[in-house]
């Protein structure tokens, strides 16, 4: 089956979830106002303007306001690109709650198939499995995502964190790379994501590991003040030129609020390697008026 294409430009969520990289006091605002009712007005209303997909962690007003959408039975189109696992979930439910707490949590928003997945899970850490576990956590997230979407929303790419991809580059983990990207595949028939705040070494990683790049999705910083790129600005740009992937999305492209959204991209459009981007915003006039502009620009 041929995996469906990459939208162009994608709504992300890290302002919709209470995320500044540059301002932890606008960060505590941000979070002290989550409500699932305005994400979900600040997703429509993105969609509208010109975003084609959303990029999301699986945070819980994430899924409160994907099911509010079904709920509301929106039949806006829209790709999905989940970005995966959500650990910061885990462990607030475990501090919370305990582990027998967070395992009941876990299971009582399952399906049956989920609930199976769960018990495969149990299986692989008994059998200390990496991969194994790995892929029975996706589809725990992956399960309960896809039971709460709207109708017009379709899963086009499933994203890998970038706290395991980069883990697993430094540490040349090649089993669990390729196991997950054979695993996305085969069983979503989508392709395979992976999120790197270096990009120069996970595409190093990836030629050791044989992953063919015109077959998964790299999403990773790029702007014109290398925020966020590591090692460098220039050694990210050159990798691309060099190693030529096909679907890259670029994330950060305007450094936490740093620059405008023409100087943006102006920068975006000059690396002919990015197909895709992502851009996150706060309020309905901020959707409105990001996506107007950019689904304007060509790239």
């Amino acid at each position: 089956m041929t995996a469906p294409e990459l939208d162009r430009l994608l709504l992300g969520d890290n302002p919709l979830i209470g995320v500044d990289h540059l301002s932890q006091e606008r960060a505590r605002e941000r979070q002290a106002r989550l409500d699932s009712g305005k994400v979900v007005e600040v997703i429509e209303t993105a969609l509208d303007s010109g975003a084609g997909g959303f990029l999301f962690s699986t945070h819980p007003i994430i899924y409160d306001a994907l099911k509010e959408m079904k709920r509301k039975n929106t039949r806006r189109e829209f790709g999905l690109y989940p970005l995966l696992p959500y650990a910061q979930t885990y462990v607030r439910i475990a501090t919370e709650k305990g582990m027998l707490g967070l395992a009941q949590e876990i299971l009582s928003k399952l399906s049956w198939k989920g609930k199976a997945r769960v018990v495969t899970a149990g299986l692989s850490l008994a059998t200390a499995n990496p991969s194994a576990i790995l892929e029975a956590y996706v589809d725990s997230e992956l399960d309960i995502l896809l039971h709460n979407v709207p109708p017009g929303a379709n899963l086009k790419c499933v994203l890998l964190h970038e706290v395991i991809t980069d883990l697993a580059a430094s540490l040349r983990s090649t089993e669990i790379i390729q196991s997950y990207a054979d695993h996305i595949r085969d069983t979503y028939h989508v392709r395979p994501g992976f999120a790197t705040r270096n990009l120069v070494r996970f595409l190093t990683f990836a030629k050791e590991t044989k992953l063919n790049l015109n077959e998964i999705v790299i999403l990773t910083p790029f702007n014109k003040v290398g925020f966020q790129m590591n090692p460098t600005r220039e050694a990210c740009e050159a990798a691309i030129d060099e190693s030529r992937p096909s679907n890259i999305i670029a994330m950060s492209i305007l450094a936490s609020g740093y620059l405008s959204l023409e100087e943006a991209a102006k920068y975006v459009q000059s690396l002919k390697a990015i197909k895709s981007y992502v851009v996150g915003v706060s309020t309905k006039r901020h959707a409105q008026d990001t996506f107007s502009y950019l689904s304007k620009q060509s790239v």
